[in-house]
């Protein structure tokens, strides 16, 4: 009887030693207790490796049990992770991750299908209300690539540093004259700084949070809460997108619903650092007027660094 059992214990790899592939440890278990890769031998029928190819093909399957508690309760999330219960949800950084690449692949789509419908004469603007001259996207291209907007290097004696403000000047020119010719190219470069800089920034949100919340939480605390508010972020203005995309008739009347940010940042900064209402309030205006503050110089370090990166 007791030979049977071990027999049955070995079969399921409780007790039967094995080498790891990855470091040549020996060891018992499913998995090597020296660099945690699991002993697992693919070749077997496909029939014994369904459990294992089924896990690796999906994503991860935490994320149907996380979507409604991250959407309809604020900041519990973060209070769950950081309590520990860590398996039953998706992790914090995978999350963003992942409302991350679906805004940008949305956006980016939702532009280039408005670019690809629109034709050349997508972009117009109204200089002179009285005299009604509006000046359409092949206008200013013209003027751009017009030498009257210039001084001329070769028709003037300049010092080196005029000369380095002209080199400037005609480098951000054909810049422009890049980013309007080649729109789709210009678009993808940047949405990829702004992932980037979005990616940079939250640590500085978090930061901010923990000059608010100075004695309540570690900065570690704040930044775990500050990837769920800015997933969450992600999430709707992906929605959004899809509204524009799928129903453009309805696209303005859908902005409305960018006032659940704010009651949302609320709720989950109250559920998650336990402030009354007064306090809590008062801080959300003082981190949203901050941290715009930056976004907004930070959007305009993105531009400026795309175009001149054309």
């Amino acid at each position: 009887m007791q030979q049977s059992k071990d027999q049955e214990s070995s079969k399921t790899g409780k007790t039967e030693k094995k080498t790891c592939a990855n470091c040549g440890d020996t060891g018992t278990g499913i998995y090597c207790s020296n660099c945690g890769q699991r002993h697992l031998d693919l070749r077997r029928p496909v029939s014994d490796l369904k459990e294992e190819l089924l896990d690796t093909v999906n994503i991860d399957s935490r994320i149907f049990q996380t979507i409604i508690p991250f959407t309809f309760k604020p900041g519990f999330l973060a209070g769950e992770y950081l309590a520990g219960k860590r398996k039953k949800y998706t992790s914090p950084l995978r999350l963003y991750l992942l409302t991350s690449i679906i805004f940008f692949f949305l956006a980016q789509l939702h532009d280039n299908k408005t670019l690809l419908s629109s034709g050349d004469s997508s972009f117009k603007v109204t200089v002179d209300s009285t005299d009604g001259l509006v000046m359409d996207e092949a206008k200013v291209l013209e003027l751009l690539k017009s030498d009257t907007l210039l001084l001329r290097e070769d028709s003037l004696i300049l010092n080196d540093s005029e000369l380095r403000k002209v080199k400037r000047t005609e480098h951000l020119r054909q810049s422009l004259i890049k980013a309007f010719t080649e729109k789709e190219f210009f678009l993808q470069a940047l949405y990829r700084n702004l992932s980037y800089i979005l990616f940079i920034l939250m640590p500085v949100f978090a930061l901010i949070l923990k000059l608010l919340y100075m004695r309540r939480r570690l900065y570690i605390e704040h930044l775990v809460f500050s990837l769920n508010m800015h997933s969450f972020t992600l999430l709707l203005f992906s929605f959004l997108v899809i509204v524009a995309m799928v129903f453009p008739s309805v696209s303005d009347a859908s902005q409305w619903l960018l006032v659940v940010l704010p009651v949302y940042f609320a709720v989950g900064m109250k559920r998650f650092y336990m402030q009354g209402w007064f306090k809590t309030i008062l801080k959300e205006i003082i981190l949203s007027v901050l941290y715009s503050i930056l976004l907004a110089i930070a959007f305009l370090s993105v531009l400026i660094i795309t175009l001149f990166s054309l």
